[in-house]
């Protein structure tokens, strides 16, 4: 690092800042969600009492060489992480089968596992690749994975040792209803290596059961809620971190206060629990169609937000996500969905899509009996890499935010990309609204 001062620097462009009071000033990088406080002369001046103050600036990226074309260098360090081949990232459908029926899933109702041979051979597949990796990243999706519980916690215990045999870390999610979440197969999912959680509640018991029954058509708000609790009280890993996700539609906003409230009574306290807010989209299918009077605006979704910051719930802090993390998986080239039956994927709504051609194209291979992987590099290429146009772009400061989370089944099916510019400054002002309150 330089020493002392240089006035060779410019502040990042990609910088969020409010004043707290007259001489105190928050900065907040969007680059890499890193945020400091400083005085409004030191900010203004580029002139520092420091020098460890100085260097914190430096090698954080708030303060920039002026030599230095940040965009291009951002880009660069982008495309870097989708082209790695350090890090292995597998979504593992174990089921397409489900026990709920939920009136915006895109998925078909189909009733598939994997077979008992399949589960070894896809064992054999990630062994393989364990000596060239530094990081495999397992998430379990489905249908419903815990439909298949038990075959998944023997299979994360089996990577898990063999991680630890090549020094790999490893690190996994699973996206689930919660229904079968007992908090015996909670704590078999997390000794084995499962240790972040995304669970939809939408909304109170009334809204949630209409928006998400159980295949039978019965409520399942009341069974989640209890393994929710049970595991609040019963399970004490500090590390885990559970997403509560809530998808937003007008049913909801409607309540939303009083599902706050009961979000805070339950799990208020323990800031393993997160609140994430989401809107009911069209994610594909044709179950969404009858649903479609009930999809929020955007103005709905802000509320909500605005909501919960106002009762300081403990949501996500939604900006302190890098590039490295929020790189799609379709978009890696080393990032593959791998279904039921061990053919390889790239977009599980691609998967559903009601255009054949996309279904086709978005099935790039399959693992063979002997666990080595067939890829359509065809296929793969139309995929993988971030393509975007950036006219309109490079002057954002929440780029870092967009760039490299461009959705590559929105680009294969040559939709445009809306711009999040207004939602995501409404979010940053809500999020950032009590910093330096005490």
């Amino acid at each position: 690092l330089p020493k002392g001062n240089n006035m060779n620097y410019l502040w990042t462009k990609y910088l969020f800042y409010k004043f707290i009071d007259d001489e105190k000033i928050y900065l907040y990088n969007f680059r890499n969600g890193k945020d400091f406080f400083l005085s409004k002369e030191e900010f203004e001046t580029k002139k520092f009492k420091d020098d460890n103050e100085f260097h914190f600036l430096v090698s954080n990226e708030f303060l920039v060489d002026s030599n230095v074309d940040e965009l291009s260098e951002y880009i660069a360090n982008a495309e870097n992480e989708v082209l790695t081949k350090h890090k292995l990232e597998l979504t593992i459908i174990p089921t397409d089968a489900c026990n709920f029926r939920c009136v915006y899933c895109y998925e078909t109702k189909e009733s598939h596992r994997m077979s008992e041979e399949s589960w070894d051979i896809l064992f054999q597949y990630v062994y393989k690749q364990l000596p060239k990796l530094s990081m495999l990243i397992i998430n379990w999706f489905g249908g419903e994975p815990l439909l298949c519980s038990n075959e998944v916690i023997k299979f994360m215990n089996s990577c898990k040792a063999a991680c630890k045999e090549f020094r790999v870390l490893l690190f996994s999610t699973m996206t689930t209803n919660a229904y079968l979440l007992s908090t015996d197969v909670f704590n078999g999912l997390v000794r084995s290596g499962v240790y972040f959680f995304q669970i939809t509640v939408d909304g109170l018991e009334h809204t949630h059961n209409r928006q998400r029954p159980l295949k039978s058509g019965a409520g399942s708000f009341e069974k989640i809620i209890s393994n929710l609790r049970n595991i609040k009280k019963s399970c004490k890993f500090p590390f885990i971190q559970i997403v509560i996700r809530v998808n937003i539609s007008k049913n909801i906003i409607r309540d939303f206060e009083s599902f706050l409230n009961f979000f805070e009574k339950n799990f208020g306290e323990d800031k393993r629990f997160i609140l994430y807010i989401e809107k009911v989209q069209d994610w594909g299918g044709e179950d969404i169609k009858s649903f479609k009077c009930n999809m929020p605006t955007d103005k709905n979704y802000i509320m909500a937000w605005e909501m919960a910051a106002e009762k300081e719930i403990n949501v996500p802090e939604f900006f302190k996500y890098s590039h490295e993390i929020n790189v799609c998986a379709a978009s890696r080239e080393n990032g593959f969905i791998v279904n039921w039956d061990l053919t390889l994927h790239k977009c599980t709504l691609a998967m559903y899509d009601l255009d054949t051609d996309i279904r086709l194209l978005n099935c790039i291979g399959k693992i063979k009996s002997d666990g080595v992987a067939f890829i359509d590099r065809g296929k793969q290429k139309t995929w993988v890499g971030i393509k975007k146009d950036l006219s309109k772009c490079q002057s954002c400061k929440f780029l870092p935010q967009c760039y490299a989370v461009g959705c590559s089944y929105r680009r294969v099916k040559g939709i445009a990309e809306d711009c999040r510019k207004e939602d995501l400054n409404s979010i940053c002002m809500i999020q950032f609204s009590r910093i330096g309150e005490i």
